[in-house]
């Protein structure tokens, strides 16, 4: 933003204050909720303005003017908390008028910056270039630990790697030119790490590309087998449940298929990695499973051996088997943890009797 936009905000915003003398009271509830939501926008726009001008002023040379608009800038800010508080007390019209102090501060403050023209617009060059200078950096670092994990896996990187190195060698180049004021080289120097940077990640793209072309059917191939086991295994303990999950797991051998076919192979990884989340989580439910038909036979066999000691916390025993049952079929998971819980109370009860009955 070059001076004259910046003091094109500050003539904008007086503007306003003409707008705001003759608007008009709102009578009815939804103007009113309008109007408030208007000036709340304005004064939030009008806040956000003035947190940046502060940025900019506080780099200012002249020392006495940088405390004064600073200054201006902060009584601006206290009338804009106050605006607020007045619009969201419905005080429309006062809320105004404070709104008015706040733009004759801003003109005062436009007026103050009227001379400094060429400091503000030499200011945001070199914020800007100091934000594409961090940008680069950040992206060359990145693409230097692709590169890295890519020659790992067996590709060669190396020219990736030269001009990524290239492109810090200008980077570095163009910081030292600034340094030395020599600002045509910086831009030049800076403009060639651009390019170069560009030239580096497109041939990373297509060595990630090729990588992906040759590990999403290999990755896939895994997958399949991981699905067939855990189909041989299901189908030793629940069949229905084992022809449930092939459905499931040729869903999504052929989505994966299709979109290798079509070349879209980040997408495919994408899906195998939802495929083996799914997967897990599945596994974990099934263990859980596992483990609670396991107490329910268990279960079963302490209610034979009791009913010789204590009919009643046999039958007991049974009647809970028979709950939780029922409440795993009407997948009330809450319930089954509850009636297991109840059930394992009534084993240790049972333990005692069998304890008991045995010195007996």
């Amino acid at each position: 933003m070059n001076g004259k936009t910046l003091l094109g905000t500050f003539v904008i915003l007086i503007m306003l204050t003409s707008v705001l003398a003759v608007a008009p009271v709102a009578k009815g509830e939804v103007e009113v909720n309008s109007e408030e939501a208007k000036l709340l926008r304005l004064i939030e726009k009008i806040r956000s303005g003035l947190e940046r001008l502060k940025g900019v002023v506080s780099h200012l040379n002249d020392t006495e003017k940088k405390q004064t608009i600073l200054g201006k800038i902060g009584e601006a800010e206290r009338l804009l908390d106050q605006a607020e508080q007045l619009v969201n007390q419905g005080e429309i019209e006062r809320a105004k008028d404070t709104l008015k102090e706040v733009f004759s501060l801003l003109r005062e403050i436009a007026q103050l910056l009227g001379k400094e023209r060429e400091f503000i617009k030499r200011f945001e060059s070199v914020r800007r270039y100091i934000h594409i200078i961090e940008s680069l950096r950040k992206h060359l670092n990145l693409m230097e630990r692709i590169a890295d994990r890519l020659e790992r896996a067996g590709k060669d990187v190396s020219e990736v790697k030269a001009l990524i190195q290239l492109s810090r060698e200008y980077l570095s180049k163009s910081i030292e030119a600034a340094k030395d004021k020599n600002f045509t080289a910086a831009k030049e120097y800076l403009e060639k790490a651009r390019e170069t940077t560009r030239e580096a990640y497109g041939k990373l793209k297509l060595l990630i590309e090729e990588f992906l072309s040759e590990k999403a059917p290999e990755y896939l191939a895994r997958l399949k087998e991981l699905f067939q086991k855990i189909k041989s295994r299901l189908e030793n303990v629940n069949p229905k449940l084992a022809e449930k999950f092939a459905n499931w797991a040729r869903g999504k051998e052929q989505l994966i298929e299709a979109l290798i076919n079509e070349g879209k192979y980040r997408k495919a990884l994408v899906e195998i990695r939802k495929a083996i989340g799914e997967i897990k989580r599945f596994a974990q439910h099934l263990e859980g499973f596992r483990k609670l038909y396991k107490l329910l036979a268990f279960a079963q066999t302490v209610a034979e051996k009791v009913r010789e000691c204590n009919s009643t916390l046999a039958d007991m025993i049974m009647e809970k088997v028979g709950q939780i049952k029922q409440a795993v079929k009407n997948r009330d998971w809450d319930r089954v943890k509850e009636l297991s819980r109840e059930l394992i109370s009534l084993l240790r009860e049972a333990r005692s009797c069998l304890t008991v009955h045995k010195k007996e």
